[in-house]
Order: structure tokens, then sequence, then C-alpha cells
């Protein structure tokens, strides 16, 4: 596993998984039934196009890929929801938007339950043969920031909220940052498996791993 993009809310890793293991996770799902992705709050024409399934019987390979998220994040597996695999087909897309939830509306507050909101989020791209399909950040003015190009392997981890615990005391921080996109795959078939990560059962006394690093580009 190689480092390759580092931020202070950013870290972007290499041959995480093997080819085989991605491929094992791909054609596990190929033999699932995919259901249109959705958003909270109800799906507006066009935002998010792509289809899903939630692996609800953990196997080989995605038990692989929960311990190593635990390792890289600093957050126990039991922080991690559902491995949910996404499949985008030629233009879909999923509009820029912001993995937590939101407190203020009603749907927000049911999702974010007695688990807490959603503070990391962890993406392993399945598969590259396909064109299309990078992940974009964005800037707070709406500006792209970082792109990251779609490789077999590699996994985004990246912070939604800063959550400080100090002398019991919980410090939540929204990072804007974290505005992404999925753009349009224009040729090809896009797999990727995403881990969202809650913010209860912390295994950090403080915070976690990657509230501690600094920028080095």
């Amino acid at each position: 596993m190689k480092l390759v993009i580092h931020t202070d809310w950013l870290r972007v890793y290499d041959n995480v998984l093997s080819k085989a293991d991605c491929n094992h996770l791909i054609q596990y799902g190929k033999q699932q039934s995919w259901r249109k992705s959705t958003t909270v709050g109800g799906n507006v024409e066009g935002y998010r196009t792509s289809s899903e399934y939630a692996i609800r019987e953990p196997f080989h390979s995605d038990v692989i890929l929960s311990k190593i998220i635990e390792d890289v994040s600093g957050y126990s597996t039991l922080n991690q929801e559902l491995t949910s695999l996404l499949k985008y087909e030629p233009g879909e897309t999923y509009m820029p938007h912001k993995d937590w939830f939101n407190e203020h509306s009603a749907e927000g507050r049911k999702m974010i339950g007695n688990r807490g909101n959603r503070v990391m989020t962890g993406l392993l791209f399945l598969n590259d043969n396909f064109t299309g399909g990078q992940t974009q950040f964005y800037n707070e003015d709406g500006s792209p920031e970082i792109t990251v190009h779609p490789k077999r392997g590699r996994l985004l981890l990246w912070m939604n909220m800063n959550i400080i615990y100090n002398y019991g005391q919980v410090v939540k921080r929204k990072n804007h940052k974290s505005m992404h996109s999925g753009l349009p795959v224009i040729s090809g078939t896009k797999y990727c498996a995403v881990k969202w990560i809650r913010e209860t059962i912390p295994n950090k006394e403080l915070t976690n791993e990657l509230n501690r690093t600094t920028t080095s580009g």
C-alpha cells in the first residue's frame, strides 16, 4: 500500500486491494440485484444516477477492506456502515455533494439517529477499464481543487467532519472542502466500494489520526 496524496483532510492510497480481491467484489456484485442510488430527502432527477448494492454478508475481500480502513482511519470497524458497491454506466454521475447529514432537517436527524454523523468516507476504485468517472473535490467557492483519477485498488479516505474529543467535550466542525462529485463515466462501467464512517465508538482518546496530520502536498 502506497500513500500518493496526503493533505490535512484527504489521503489517497494505491495498491490497497489486490486485483483478485477487487475482481472478487465486482463479481460478487454482478450476482446481486442492484437498485438505483438515492439521496436523503429524495433523489433529484439527474443528481445521482448510479446503481448500488449494500453487502450484508461479509466475506474475505470485504473483511480485508474493512480492516484496512480501520487501520488507516483510526476508527473501529464498528463505526463503519455496510460496504456499498456502486456501479456507474456511461453518462452516469453524482453531482457535487457532501456526505454528512444535515442535523437541521428532519431527514438528516433521522439518519444521524444514535450512531452520529458520517465523519469520514472511504472510497475504493475496483476497476479502471473505463474512461471518465474521476472523483473531484471543490473549494468553498465551488471551483475544483483536487481531481483523483480512477485506478484499480486506489483508496480515497477523507474527513467529512473534524471531531475532537477534549476533556469530555465534543467539538464538531464540518469540512467544507469535502464537497465532491463523481464525474460522468464516458465509456465502460465504473465499479467502486464505499465505506461511510460514523462518529460513535471512537477508538482514539481525543481524536482520529487524520486530525493530527499536516498538509504535505
